[in-house]
């Protein structure tokens, strides 16, 4: 792969367009695909625990559960439409809750079908609901992509109405990476990957934004670390050695 394909502009990755490409210009500073690569993640959920609806509590982050939708139906008019599924499991039954693009959920949401439901869970009025949660029905393809860490992607207001909250960004760069031939530049010698232990430029993008266990996740992060501080230590070096001739050429 070459440096020109990282130098692409971000509005000709497909599914960004020049609208997203205007928001990840002006939110997130992303104007090409290697700026979308460095957009990190800041933080990772474990995707392999699954919980029971009866477990759910307020100060759980996020939750992982498994069951059938019971029911869907929109309520409300207008402005505070909201489409509402019923979700159970064999310990009990919980809400799930979207605001935003009701009719293309709808239609993608089947009764008595089997699905992951991934989110974050809030408790209104004494009752537990999901808003906008992640779905995915349960079958071989992602029961074993499942059990990766999931990575959470900064995200804004602006970004997520088109869009590109946490998860759309990570399939953002999913479709980016899918497209990486061949070897990734390698800005660090041979020498020092050896001397320092560290995997290659490509493993640790691959690892930081899919990581398929904590500890690839932490040699992605130690290598992304090191290369960071290591030029930032040499262009301080360059500096320095710039200044000590500029001063014994001084008259």
């Amino acid at each position: 792969m070459s440096l020109q394909y990282l130098e692409t502009a971000i509005t000709y990755l497909k599914g960004v367009g020049p609208k997203r490409a205007d928001v990840l210009n002006k939110e997130l500073g992303v104007y090409t695909f290697g700026d979308l690569l460095t957009v990190y993640p800041f933080r990772y959920v474990d995707r392999t625990k699954f919980y029971k609806i009866s477990e759910i509590s307020s100060d759980l982050p996020f939750i992982q559960l498994k069951g059938k939708i019971v029911s869907v139906e929109t309520l409300g008019k207008v402005r505070q439409k909201r489409l509402v599924a019923l979700f159970k499991d064999d310990t009990g039954m919980v809400e799930l809750v979207w605001f935003r693009g009701i009719s293309w959920i709808k239609s993608g949401l089947k009764p008595n079908t089997e699905y992951i439901v991934f989110g974050r869970p809030n408790i209104y009025n004494g009752k537990v609901n999901i808003p906008h949660p992640e779905m995915d029905p349960v079958n071989a393809k992602n029961s074993t992509t499942a059990s990766a860490l999931q990575a959470v992607y900064p995200s804004t207001e602006k970004l997520t109405a088109k869009g590109l909250n946490s998860r759309g960004i990570g399939l953002l760069v999913k479709e980016l990476m899918s497209g990486m031939q061949g070897t990734f530049p390698e800005p660090l010698s041979d020498e020092i990957l050896k001397t320092a232990n560290l995997c290659s430029k490509r493993d640790a993008l691959i690892n930081i934004h899919f990581p398929k266990s904590p500890n690839l996740l932490n040699k992605a992060q130690y290598r992304l670390k090191f290369e960071e501080l290591f030029f930032i230590q040499l262009r301080l070096l360059m500096l320095r050695d710039s200044q000590k001739r500029n001063i014994r050429g001084f008259p």
